[in-house]
């Protein structure tokens, strides 16, 4: 997460801590950014998640490190297509 002051940006990350139980998630202060930089950052930050893609193989290796572990595979809440 990034946070200022008044908020910033990782709000699904802290959700995502939350919800997998976590009792901190790593925070970079981000107070020296001008008003103009706050939206900007924001802005770049959403285009991240939307011009994301998957490695498959990758992610079915971590999955299945992630079952061997234990790990609850619902909390990561995976949609298959």
């Amino acid at each position: 997460m990034v946070a200022s002051s008044d908020g910033l940006a990782g709000n699904a990350r802290v959700l995502a801590a939350r919800e997998l139980g976590l009792p901190r998630a790593p925070v970079i202060v981000a107070d020296h950014l001008s008003e103009s930089e706050k939206q900007a950052f924001a802005i770049a930050d959403t285009q991240i998640a939307l011009h994301a893609s998957w490695d498959n193989e990758i992610l079915e290796v971590q999955l299945e490190l992630l079952r061997q572990e234990g790990m609850d595979l619902k909390l990561v809440r995976l949609r298959r297509n």
